[in-house]
This record gives structure tokens, C-alpha cells and sequence, in this order.
């Protein structure tokens, strides 16, 4: 069996590249097997976008798998 974990982009107070890279090499070091984003392309609070922060949890893991809970396409250029 493996475990996933999804990080959403809904928070109340803005997130750093740095953060997100610190919580990617920490679910990796607890032996996860992957980390799923999500899209939120309009919303009350700070939102990070989905492929940038998968580009920086790909930078900052080795091993981790990394995907796309939800991705609205029509919405993106």
C-alpha cells in the first residue's frame, strides 16, 4: 500500500518557495510515496500556482512522486 499526501493551495497567509520545499523534503524523509497539487485559480486568501510549486518540490526532493489532484486547463495561458 502507498500514501499520498495533497497540498492545497488554500491558506490563509502566503507561502514561500522556501516553505514548500521544506515540506517536500519532509514528507519525502517520512517515506511518502507522493505529493498531489491542486489548482485554485480564484479565491478569498494566498494561493501559490500549482506548476510553480511543483517545479520547486521537484528541486528540493529526490526521489518523491509529484502530480496534479486538480488542474484547470481552459482557465490557464
Amino acid at each position: 500500500m502507498r500514501f499520498s499526501v495533497s497540498m492545497s493551495p488554500g491558506i490563509q497567509t502566503p507561502i514561500s518557495a522556501i516553505t514548500i520545499g521544506e515540506y517536500g523534503r519532509q514528507i519525502e524523509s517520512l517515506g511518502f510515496h507522493a505529493i498531489y497539487l491542486s489548482d485554485h485559480y480564484i479565491a478569498p486568501y494566498a494561493c501559490f500556482h500549482s506548476v510553480s510549486a511543483a517545479s520547486v518540490l521537484a528541486a528540493s526532493t529526490e526521489n518523491i512522486k509529484i502530480g496534479f489532484a486538480a488542474y484547470q486547463v481552459p482557465l490557464r495561458h
